[in-house]
């Protein structure tokens, strides 16, 4: 019986051990599998990193060509732009010029006025004498015609000859 017993013990050690074994086995199986995944997630990351600098270079790269272009248009505009000190004292000096210049203007301006002023009486003044005599020509046709209207065209012929031979050598 002590046989049977320590055959049973030898044979349950037997089956600990192989059991032992197969743990091991496979905790390593396990190990494997677990470095392959941590192996591949690395690898995941690290193309996400290297994704995610790749598109930051690209940004990097855009905003310096953009800060690279609005510095020309800045140095452009800077170019066609003249400083505020320098703008004031243009206004400055020729603030005095043009102050000299329209005064002189104005000057003249005023003689022009006063020179034509006088023109226009002048002129006014002919037109009215002008309009007199007219009316007075236009009086004496007048006075012509009615009595051409009143004597006829017989009339007329007999004052005509009239004239004539009353003015006429004899």
């Amino acid at each position: 019986m002590e046989d049977n017993v320590i055959r049973d013990l030898i044979s349950h050690e037997r089956e600990l051990r192989e059991k032992d074994v197969r743990s091991i086995l496979h905790e390593r199986e396990l190990r494997v599998i677990s470095d392959a995944h941590e192996r591949e997630l690395r690898l995941i990351a690290e193309d996400a990193v290297e994704k995610a600098r790749s598109i930051q270079f690209s940004e990097y790269a855009r905003r310096l060509a953009d800060l690279n272009h609005a510095h020309e248009q800045a140095k452009e505009t800077a170019h066609h732009t003249v400083p505020r000190e320098v703008f004031e004292n243009y206004i400055k000096e020729n603030s005095t010029k043009l102050d000299l210049a329209f005064s002189g203007a104005e000057a003249r301006r005023e003689q022009l006025v006063e020179s034509l002023n006088e023109k226009i009486n002048v002129l006014s003044k002919r037109l009215a004498e002008e309009r007199n005599a007219r009316a007075a020509l236009d009086g004496s046709i007048g006075t012509w015609k009615f009595i051409a209207g009143l004597m006829g065209l017989p009339g007329m012929v007999a004052l005509i000859l009239g004239l004539f031979l009353m003015f006429s050598p004899k």
